[in-house]
Parts: C-alpha cells; sequence; structure tokens
C-alpha cells in the first residue's frame, strides 16, 4: 500500500511538472516570440549590430524552452 501511494504521489508530482512545462511552452511561443519580433520590427532605427544582436533573442527564448524540455524529461 505504502509503495502505491509513493509511486501515485511521484506521478503526480510529473503531471504537475509537464502542466506547468505546457503552459511555459504556451506562452513563450504564442505570446513571448511574437511580441519581440513584432517590437524589433516597429522600430526601424534599429540597425547593424544591434538588429543582429536583437534578432537572435527569439531564437534564445526557443533555446531556453526547449532545454526546459529536455530538462523535464531527463529528471
Amino acid at each position: 500500500m505504502n509503495k502505491k501511494l509513493e509511486s501515485n504521489s511521484a506521478m503526480m508530482e510529473y503531471v504537475g511538472a509537464f502542466i506547468g512545462l505546457l503552459v511555459v511552452i504556451i506562452i513563450a511561443v504564442s505570446v513571448v516570440i511574437p511580441t519581440v519580433l513584432s517590437a524589433i520590427a516597429a522600430n526601424p532605427a534599429i540597425t547593424g549590430t544591434t538588429a543582429t544582436v536583437l534578432g537572435i533573442v527569439p531564437l534564445m527564448i526557443a533555446v531556453v524552452v526547449l532545454l526546459l524540455v529536455v530538462a523535464m524529461i531527463q529528471s
């Protein structure tokens, strides 16, 4: 009985973490990345190195979300 309770509790932790991770992914993909892209595109004064670095920001957000997924799978 005790082992079943422990495994059930561990499963609930994984489910909770997965739901939280899913919420973060949805927010990042549907809100953060488009907002950053539109803010960069709305300012024509951004050129050169600044534009290049700011263009990489959405990619870095996507990489962080991917790392969160990998960390979730490995734990």
